[in-house]
């Protein structure tokens, strides 16, 4: 009788061990994979924590993320997502999102926002705007960027001036550039160009022109506003020489000589706070852009979305209602400002001297940057380029912007 129990324990001990492993390895296979696609090293860290995050609301669910260098990223999107492969969910930027959406390459994603009622009026309105199409979304806003005025204090405090502030006009940017501008030691401001997001741009927005029409068929930059913004900056190189115009512009780098306190006012997007910060410390100031007709700056956001051919559409979406929620938000600010309103106090508290609500407070005014509907990265060009020929003084401006016009209607209609 006592064998007898005996075997019946060890029996049931090594039944029980067998169910076990067999619900463990069920388990295991019931895990779902998605991959995820973004080009920033520098946000390692924090996609991470986002991971990680949500993998512990969603244990059956791993996401693998996987960074592809800026210079294949478009490339491979373009091939896999055509294909039907790469990722489930990626990183996507207002330049692409004009041929990707249209071309039935991005998930819409408008009807799983409605059923779940996601609450999309957490995110700027601005945000949102550059992921939309024909009324529906297409993207979870990620972040986002705008222009402000950096100054450094000391040179004010050297030459008794007032710090720059709401209030302020061009017309008292462009006198205080001149009174800080000492021959041959300091430049009061600076003119330069690399994107849509720099002085130029904003500048033509704030005296009341645009880049192009509403349908963003077609460049507006030669008109009577883009020519008095130009005009103005080109007044403030060459007729008030507070800024370096031609071959001084071409040796120098405006970082390098803001970070080194021979420039007084910088203009230029929040990703400079930090190195800024690191150059100046409490030197460095910050403010909203000077105004003209009306208050302007250029927004730029990114979105998560996922691929219109996806073969895992549920999971993905669970994780793009996690990347839309305020926890995903929090996780980002050591390096970006959420577009989750109520999530950036970290990344505002960072940097205690700093009115980094300048930034925020600018969303209320933001203009989304502005795409052709074809072809933007090289209408983009074709302006800049044009641009270029103005502050180095080859070209008039009125010869420029209607070449400048032309060449983005060509790049447009290519």
């Amino acid at each position: 009788m006592r064998r007898y129990v005996i075997l019946m324990v060890l029996l049931g001990f090594f039944y029980n061990m067998a169910w076990s492993s067999g619900e463990n390895e069920s388990s295991a296979s019931d895990v779902e994979t998605i991959d995820l696609y973004y080009w920033d090293e520098n946000q390692k860290s924090a996609i991470d924590k986002i991971i990680s995050g949500f993998e512990e609301e969603n244990p059956q669910i791993k996401v693998i993320g996987t960074i592809v260098p800026w210079s294949q990223y478009w490339t491979k999107l373009q091939t896999t997502l055509t294909a039907g492969a790469g990722p489930d969910v990626f990183w996507l930027n207002a330049a692409n999102a004009v041929q990707f959406i249209p071309a039935g390459l991005i998930y819409n994603i408008q009807e799983l926002i409605n059923e779940d009622r996601i609450d999309m009026s957490v995110m700027p309105d601005v945000s949102k705007e550059l992921y939309t199409y024909n009324g529906d979304l297409y993207g979870i806003p990620k972040d986002y960027d705008n222009v402000g005025l950096f100054y450094n204090k000391a040179l004010f405090d050297k030459a008794g001036l007032s710090y720059p502030d709401s209030t302020w006009t061009w017309q008292d940017y462009r006198n205080t550039a001149i009174e800080l501008t000492i021959p041959g030691e300091q430049w009061g401001m600076w003119v330069s160009d690399f994107a849509y997001n720099a002085i130029t741009t904003c500048f033509i927005y704030q005296n009341g022109g645009q880049i192009y029409n509403e349908a963003g068929t077609a460049s507006a930059v030669n008109s009577p506003e883009a020519y008095e913004a130009v005009q103005f900056l080109y007044d403030c190189i060459y007729k008030y020489e507070a800024a370096p115009g031609g071959i001084q512009r071409n040796e120098l780098k405006e970082e390098t000589v803001f970070s080194s306190g021979k420039l007084a006012m910088s203009i230029g997007g929040n990703w400079f706070v930090p190195p800024y910060f690191e150059a100046l410390g409490e030197d460095l100031g910050v403010a909203p852009l000077p105004k003209e007709k009306r208050r302007a700056t250029i927004v730029h956001s990114l979105a998560w979305v996922m691929p219109s051919k996806s073969d895992s559409v549920e999971s993905s979406w669970k994780f793009l209602k996690y990347l839309a929620s305020k926890e995903a938000g929090v996780a980002q600010t050591d390096v970006v400002i959420p577009a989750y309103r109520g999530s950036e106090k970290k990344w505002l508290e960072k940097y205690p001297t700093l009115d980094l609500q300048v930034f925020i407070d600018a969303m209320e005014y933001g203009t989304p940057y502005p795409i052709s509907v074809k072809n933007g990265q090289s209408a983009e060009q074709a302006f800049l380029r044009e641009l270029e020929n103005i502050w180095f003084d080859v070209k008039d401006i009125q010869s420029a912007l209607i070449d400048a016009e032309t060449a983005m209607n060509e790049a447009i209609n290519n």
